[in-house]
């Protein structure tokens, strides 16, 4: 979930958030991302692409990414290696480590994630 927050003075910020299932145990929405004078979440900047760790109910960590519409492709580098066709993969992952994502647009452009 992507929340934007602007004023008068010119380009705002963002928060993209993670929201727990509902199956899952009462828990606030967790921030996973923040960027400051961009133009992402809004009408002139409708590409956005970030990703954090989970821990499933098993015990078990993921990254979880995710992507608006207009991506095709998301890969990631360092800790956790993957390179999906999809808006919002989920990949095992260690519980640590350094992860960078990136995402590819229908149009072939390169889209770095929000960190």
């Amino acid at each position: 979930m992507c929340a934007r927050a602007d004023s008068w003075r010119g380009p705002g910020r963002i928060a993209v958030r993670l929201q727990q299932p509902a199956s899952s145990p009462a828990e606030p929405d967790t921030v996973v991302a923040v960027d400051r004078d961009t133009a992402s979440c809004s009408r002139f900047g409708r590409h956005v692409l970030a990703g954090t760790r989970w821990r499933a109910p098993s015990g078990n960590w993921f990254l979880l990414a995710a992507g608006s519409r207009d991506i095709t492709r998301i890969t990631a580098t360092g800790t956790v290696r993957a390179d999906e066709s999809a808006r919002t993969p989920t990949v095992p992952a260690p519980r640590e480590g350094d992860v960078n994502l990136a995402g590819r647009l229908t149009n072939g452009e390169q889209l770095p994630s929000v960190r």
